[in-house]
């Protein structure tokens, strides 16, 4: 039954009384202090940078024209030459403040109207921990909460933001969230310390752009080095020359901010670390240590999820509660993993958070009590959770992942755990049979189209049978043919191709297509070598798909499964007639790798010849994939991926929607999924068979 609302009242009753005024450690001034020098020293130095390299082009250029050397087309290389390279590399360096990088997507701003029991509850911390009063209130998707200056007005207006992971909300109990909050609350009341925080992660961040960030003006500049006119290609090499012992100097700069920055930014968290565990005590405190990256763990699990359902169409509908979900049911030896190997962490060199076994022994030193009294769960703060994390959800898919979600189906959270607890028992029984992951095993392991048979004998496990030795070569051997494949397609067209870049040893259009042949032939006969050594393992499928479709075996499960039970005919058919198609899927795979591979080079293909061969090749899988798709048509399909599409494997391969590029790399993710599914499936029932019990006579 759901805890009742709280009040405003009771909001305020949890907290009894305020914490002591926590004081500032010598060693936090002693590291402002260093971070206030090291400020001061690297914009010194990164502007002195920009004046040398305009005071050399102007000694030179006065050089140049007091030596008086005639001009014509070739002094005019010693009279524009290095004072342009200089004024180049100059503008390069003044790039990052002269010229704005693109803002990113804003979180979600919450009010005190649609949110009014989670404003009074920030109200009440912050009289308790007498820090000041966040301006502004955001949510978003990390496991994580975040306080700091909203940029340049923030810096001098004092405007602060807290931004709250929702997945806190959705996975934490109150006080965990409480003392989460109070440690972001901390920060708040780091006011020099914050500023000069942002100041040093602003001027690294101009740093790194400079160092790291390529855009049109670097792409402008390799552009003048490859031309043909000597001079114009002089000037660029020179130019590019001093950009690149600029990046070199200013990467060392960068260099030493990170160690002044890291080394403050972990007295910071020591620091406000003393405030969440005066307000919830050393033992929540440490619960809530541990807590957190069992929710990193399922965050990643979900997100893993969401990658792959988005490649069939597919979106998790809440986020949050996904990761909650995920997180909670990690098994009891999972969560104990995933604590100990957090506290056996040590801090780095360059960590900006001290490790997390410090951070406990730190505050397990004082031993607060704590003074927050809340109980129950985080969610009963918020008006409606669940409506919040849906609307969080759709708007980092559109706004920060940029997916075009108009066309997507969302899932409930309930119907993804159950789906990804099956996949898992599925899975667990493949990886059982074949010791080898099942994505890996579908990929070439083929059972016959026709109605399963059942075999006089069974022949014992030979002991060498270890399919997982064989993935790392088989992936080589895939991507392989799938680059020279490419290759061919490539230099067919007429463009010139770098043999290395495709795993070839010679670059003509001969050698390129022998080449090709050989690595399908390679590909295909280790096909061939992995079936001869699982045969075994095919009649042993067999045998027990036909004896269950008989009768004559029934399937052992608990009473009290929960989770459902698949259909073995769907499953043997299905899966016969996708390994019965290895050669078409692998076609359609060769034509979309260097489909791809051609639209991420389109900038050096002439434009008519990248746009015929794209074509070309897009109709061509397009085509195999009709093919098959017709063959397909009243097979069902054992995997239902999209409920709208009709329940056969041809409608739910085929149900992509978008161009063409987009419908055929989603049916090469369906036809991923629903082989793996399929062949689990059949692994499952090959595990779980067990003779029908027969009724005793009367």
């Amino acid at each position: 039954m759901p805890a009742p609302p709280l009040t405003p009242a009771e909001i305020r009753s949890y907290f009894s009384g305020s914490i002591p005024p926590v004081r500032v450690t010598a060693g936090y001034r002693a590291r402002l202090f260093a971070v206030l020098l090291g400020l001061v020293a690297l914009q010194v130095l990164y502007l002195l940078l920009i004046a040398v390299v305009l005071l050399l082009t102007g000694i030179y250029s006065f050089r140049v024209l007091a030596a008086g050397l005639p001009f014509n087309f070739i002094t005019v290389v010693f009279y524009v030459g290095p004072p342009a390279g200089g004024v180049i590399a100059a503008l390069f360096l003044l790039k990052p403040i002269v010229i704005r990088p693109p803002r990113p997507a804003s979180p979600i701003q919450l009010t005190a109207e649609s949110e009014p029991l989670l404003f009074e509850f920030v109200d009440s911390l912050c009289r308790a921990l007498g820090s000041p009063r966040p301006s502004r209130i955001q949510v978003n998707l990390q496991v994580n909460a975040s306080a700091g200056v909203r940029g340049w007005r923030g810096f001098f207006l004092g405007h602060l933001d807290l931004t709250i992971g929702l997945p806190l909300a959705a996975g934490l109990t109150l006080p965990q969230f409480a003392g989460v909050l109070a440690h972001e609350f901390g920060h708040l009341a780091q006011r020099a310390g914050l500023r000069s925080y942002f100041l040093i992660r602003t001027i690294q961040g101009w740093f790194a752009r400079v160092v790291y960030q390529r855009d049109s003006w670097d792409a402008w500049l390799q552009r003048q080095c490859n031309v043909r006119d000597w001079r114009i290609k002089g000037v660029a090499y020179l130019a590019a020359a001093v950009v690149a012992g600029s990046r070199r100097y200013l990467a060392l700069l960068m260099k030493c901010g990170g160690w002044l920055s890291s080394a403050f930014s972990r007295q910071m968290e020591f620091d406000a670390d003393r405030y969440e565990s005066a307000l919830v005590g050393a033992a929540v405190f440490e619960e809530t240590s541990l807590q957190l990256p069992a929710l990193v763990c399922g965050a990643s699990l979900s997100w893993q999820d969401v990658q792959k359902d988005w490649s069939i169409g597919r979106l998790p509908e809440d986020v949050p509660a996904l990761i909650s979900t995920r997180t909670t049911h990690l098994t009891a030896e999972s969560a104990q993993a995933i604590a100990a190997h957090e506290l056996s962490r040590t801090t780095g060199r360059w960590d900006t958070h001290p490790c997390t076994a410090e951070r406990i022994a730190a505050v397990s030193r004082e031993g607060p009590a704590g003074i927050f009294r809340g109980e129950g769960s985080a969610d009963r703060l918020f008006r409606d959770l669940p409506a919040l994390c849906a609307e969080a959800t759709r708007h980092h898919y559109e706004k920060i992942l940029g997916l075009p979600i108009a066309s997507a189906q969302f899932v409930s959270t309930m119907d993804l755990i159950v789906n990804a607890e099956a996949a898992r028992e599925f899975e667990g029984a493949a990886q059982q049979l074949f010791h080898a992951p099942v994505e890996f095993c579908s990929r070439w392991f083929v059972l016959p189209a026709s109605q399963a048979r059942e075999l006089e004998s069974q022949p014992a496990e030979p002991a060498e049978f270890r399919p997982e030795l064989e993935i790392a070569s088989y992936d080589l051997a895939v991507e392989t043919s799938l680059l020279q494949f490419s290759a061919l397609a490539i230099k067919g067209a007429g463009v010139a191709v770098t043999p290395a870049s495709f795993r070839l040893a010679s670059a003509d259009l001969a050698g390129i297509r022998a080449q090709e042949e050989l690595s399908a032939c390679r590909l295909k006969d280790m096909a061939d070598e992995l079936n001869q050594r699982a045969r075994f393992l095919a009649e042993r499928i067999e045998t027990a798909a036909a004896r269950l479709l008989s009768g004559a075996l029934g399937v052992a499960i608990r009473q009290d499964r929960q989770l459902p039970i698949p259909d073995l005919d769907a499953a043997w058919r299905c899966y016969g007639a996708l390994s019965q198609s290895y050669d078409e899927v692998m076609e359609i795979r060769r034509h979309s790798a260097a489909a791809q591979i051609v639209r991420q080079n389109a900038k050096v293909f002439p434009a008519a010849i990248s746009a015929n061969l794209l074509d070309d090749l897009e109709q061509r899988a397009l085509a195999v994939i009709g093919r098959l798709a017709a063959r397909t048509s009243g097979i069902p399909a054992a995997v239902i991926l999209d409920p709208a599409a009709a329940p056969t494997l041809a409608a739910q391969l085929t149900a992509g929607q978008g161009s063409r590029a987009e419908r055929i790399q989603g049916f090469l993710a369906r036809t991923e999924i629903i082989a793996a599914r399929s062949l689990s499936h059949l692994a499952w029932f090959t595990l779980n068979a067990s003779p029908v019990p027969h009724e005793p006579e009367a």
